[in-house]
C-alpha cells in the first residue's frame, strides 16, 4: 500500500499486504468500548428526533446522577403518558387535566357534514384553586392587594389615590352588588389572550389571574392559569373560503369557541366556590 492510500484501498501487487490491510481495517472497526457504543447510540437517537444539541450533555449528566442514586433503569412505566398520569395521581393533580368539548360551528358549510371541532377547556374552579395553592404567590399578605386591617373585607387603600386595580370604582360597585352575605368575598378575574403563530397555524391560549395579586406578581408567568385554547379556524378553512365568509359570520364562529371555553367560568358565578 502506498503512502497516499487510505486504509481499505488495496495494493494488488502483494497478497500479504492485502491481508495486512484487512487485519488493520477489521481492527479499526471492532476496536470500541461499551461507552463508545452507548454514546454513539445516544447521539443517533437525538439526531433522529431533531432535538437541540445541548440535550446530549444534559442527558449524560442526568444518567450520571441516576447512576449515583443507584437507579436500576427498569421503570414501571415505559411511556410518557403513563408516567405523567402516575405523577398526576401521586401529587393529586389529575383534577387539573383539561378536557375536549366538541362544538358545532354556526353558519353555512360547503360540505355535507356539519363542522364540528374539538375545543380544549380547563375547569375554572380547579385552576383557581391551583392558583391560590401557590405559596410563592399567596404565601404572604404583603404580596396581595387586600385590606390590610381585614383581608376578607372589601379593599381599602392606604391613601385616596388609585394605587392598584382594586382601588377603582368598578371594584366598589362590584363588591356592593355581589357581596351580600357575611362570608362573601370578591375575587376579581383578569383575562388575557394572545395568539402565537407556529408555522401555518396559531396557538391562542385564554389565560386568567386575579387582581388580588399585586401587579409585580401578575407580571410573572406563574401567576396565570389556562382556561382553554382558542381553536385556529384556519385549520379547516382555505384562504379562498375565508375570503368568501362575511366578517359577522367569522365573529359568530369565534364567539362560539369562546363560549365553550368560558362555560366553566360562567358556571362558577352561579354557586359558591
Amino acid at each position: 500500500m502506498e503512502d497516499n492510500q487510505f486504509p481499505g484501498e488495496f495494493d494488488n501487487e502483494s497478497h500479504d499486504s492485502n491481508n495486512q490491510v484487512h487485519e488493520k481495517k477489521d481492527h479499526i472497526l471492532s476496536c470500541y468500548t461499551n461507552s463508545d457504543l452507548v454514546e454513539i447510540q445516544l447521539l443517533k437517537m437525538l439526531h433522529d428526533a431533531n432535538t437541540p444539541h445541548y440535550l446530549y450533555k444534559d442527558i449524560l449528566e442526568w444518567a450520571k446522577h441516576s447512576s449515583e442514586l443507584n437507579y436500576n433503569f427498569n421503570p414501571g412505566r415505559t411511556n410518557r403518558s403513563g408516567q405523567l398520569k402516575h405523577i398526576e395521581k401521586w401529587f393529586g393533580l389529575d383534577y387539573l387535566r383539561p378536557k375536549q368539548v366538541m362544538i358545532k360551528l354556526p353558519g353555512p358549510t360547503e360540505s355535507v357534514q356539519e363542522e364540528i371541532i374539538p375545543v380544549t377547556c380547563f375547569n375554572f374552579t380547579n385552576m383557581l384553586k391551583s392558583l391560590f395553592s401557590d405559596k410563592k404567590l399567596f404565601g404572604s399578605i404583603d404580596d396581595l392587594d387586600v385590606n390590610i386591617q381585614d383581608p376578607f373585607d372589601h379593599y381599602r387603600g392606604e391613601t385616596n389615590h388609585i394605587d392598584c386595580a382594586n382601588a377603582g370604582t368598578w371594584y366598589r360597585k362590584a363588591w356592593k352588588n355581589l357581596c351580600k352575605e357575611e362570608n362573601d368575598f370578591l375575587v376579581p378575574i383578569i383575562f388575557a389572550c394572545d395568539e402565537t403563530t407556529m408555522g401555518k397555524c396559531g396557538a391562542c391560549p385564554l389565560l386568567f389571574t386575579t387582581t388580588l395579586l399585586k401587579q409585580k406578581h401578575r407580571n410573572k408567568a406563574s401567576a396565570w392559569r389556562p382556561l382553554g385554547f382558542i381553536y385556529d379556524l384556519n385549520l379547516i378553512k382555505s384562504n379562498n373560503q375565508n375570503k368568501r365568509m362575511s366578517g359577522d359570520m367569522k365573529c359568530l364562529r369565534l364567539h362560539s369557541i369562546f363560549k365553550a371555553v368560558l362555560q366553566s367560568f360562567k358556571d362558577a358565578q352561579k354557586g359558591n366556590i
